[in-house]
């Protein structure tokens, strides 16, 4: 599960509730502190019991839960954004998944949004065998559907769209994500991972309280199981082949 929920603070009691009723594995927030907010918030303000948390203060703040069973630690790309925050789950002897949040503000400089890209591309090219990433991007000029963006070459849109399919990352949100009064519905929460087949079943469901972002909820599946169709074959080998030479000639 993930959104942009516009302060934490005040939506403690529905983020429980939610997550009662759904059982989420993982959720990711962005936006967690208030604007102009002078104190930073503790971390036992926003435990929840059965999850680990990994926080982010930086800027308007960034949260990431996973549920204790899976036994996440905290990632530390290197030179890592200041603007995600990771985590890696052991999900067999060899494989693991990477999981990140990001959020970056539509003010940005040119070196935070180098940043963030740089940071995109070392995660997605270490051994990982899956990758997953959640957040607001503030990219509305950027069309997901066509993978493309009607901006200059050097547009910031343009340079992370490029950022994205050199790191041969698929993006699965295609509906608008955010809607606010007098403006048009932009999609500007995105959900990445490495492999187009691995999401499944994603759903846009209400905001939390006043926020103008919607919920994403979405199933992955790492592991498919292979399909077995019944069918005739035959065993050449055994085949009667002096025979039929007999027979033919």
């Amino acid at each position: 599960m993930y959104t942009n929920v516009d302060t934490i603070t005040n939506k403690m009691d529905e983020l429980n509730a939610r997550i009662a009723d759904t059982d989420p594995d993982i959720v990711g927030l962005t936006e967690i502190k208030p604007k102009n907010a002078s104190l930073d918030l503790l971390p036992q303000e926003v435990n929840i019991d059965g999850y680990t948390a990994f926080l982010n203060l930086s800027g308007r703040g960034l949260i990431l839960y996973v549920k204790n069973c899976y036994g996440a630690v905290e990632y530390q790309p290197k030179d890592c954004s200041k603007d995600t925050v990771w985590c890696c789950i052991k999900i067999s002897k060899t494989d693991s998944l990477v999981v990140g949040v990001a959020y970056r503000s539509p003010s940005s400089s040119d070196q935070q949004n180098a940043s963030i890209e740089a940071t995109i591309k070392t995660v997605a090219e270490c051994d990982f065998r899956y990758f997953l990433l959640m957040g607001d991007f503030n990219f509305p000029e950027i069309d997901w559907i066509s993978e493309s963006a009607d901006v200059p070459s050097n547009h910031p849109a343009e340079r992370f769209l490029t950022c994205v399919q050199d790191s041969f990352l698929c993006q699965h949100v295609h509906e608008p994500t955010h809607y606010m009064q007098n403006q048009a519905a932009n999609v500007l929460d995105l959900v990445f991972t490495n492999g187009e087949e691995l999401m499944n079943s994603l759903q846009y469901t209400e905001p939390f309280g006043k926020s103008h972002h919607v919920t994403l909820n979405w199933t992955i599946t790492c592991y498919q199981h292979r399909l077995y169709t019944k069918g005739v074959k035959y065993n050449y080998s055994k085949g009667e082949y002096t025979e039929m030479q007999k027979f033919f000639f």
